[in-house]
């Protein structure tokens, strides 16, 4: 696989190394489980206060910026987990250019929250199914991006998959708040975002 992060071991203990298996196929870690190291504020130096390790886990202690992994990707396949306390709401965005603002007008997002549209695309793709648990329980995300083909993956099912650039998806930024940047979701490669979003999302 291209880089991203390693593949879960379980669910709620977040990997603080990888196998010499792991190593051998090319997957990296983004996140050590005890430090911020590679992460930083979006358009910024340095990890905001808002941001914090706790039990492995990277957790967002109340609303504020946005962070992105400092090494930008292109083609990726990225897991890891999340959980929300009751009606949480971030995202997942990745080939952010920090050329644009907000990075959701940048790149696409993954939604991570505790209701049922978690795995879609705001706006544009909606969930195939409802795949998130209740809020406090931990939940198990793959991103793959290969060229313009996507796929997003919720609790080892496929709940969302498109091909940017193709007339349908230019049908829907068409009609969505996307559909104001012309230059939205073109980058080949770019960095990933957490949303600073509500708070105690991990």
């Amino acid at each position: 696989p291209a880089p991203g992060d390693a593949p879960a071991a379980a669910p709620g203990a977040p990997p603080a190394a990888l196998t010499e298996a792991e190593k051998a196929a090319g997957w990296r870690l983004l996140f050590d489980g005890r430090t911020m190291t590679g992460w930083r504020r979006y358009k910024g130096t340095g990890m905001p206060s808002e941001w914090a390790v706790e039990n492995g886990a990277l957790v967002l202690l109340r609303g504020g910026p946005d962070i992105v992994f400092e090494e930008p990707f292109g083609d990726f396949e990225l897991t890891l987990e999340w959980r929300t306390p009751q009606r949480g709401d971030s995202g997942i965005i990745y080939r952010v250019v920090e050329t644009e603002a907000p990075p959701w007008m940048s790149g696409p997002e993954m939604q991570v929250a505790s209701h049922e549209s978690s795995g879609g695309i705001p706006e544009l793709f909606p969930p195939a199914r409802s795949a998130a648990g209740p809020p406090g329980q931990w939940n198990r995300v793959r991103i793959l991006a290969k060229g313009p083909k996507v796929e997003h993956w919720l609790n080892n099912g496929k709940v969302c998959a498109f091909e940017i650039g193709d007339d349908d998806w230019k049908a829907r930024v068409a009609r969505s708040k996307f559909g104001s940047n012309p230059r939205f979701a073109l980058s080949p490669s770019g960095r990933i975002c957490l949303q600073g979003q509500t708070p105690r999302v991990e």
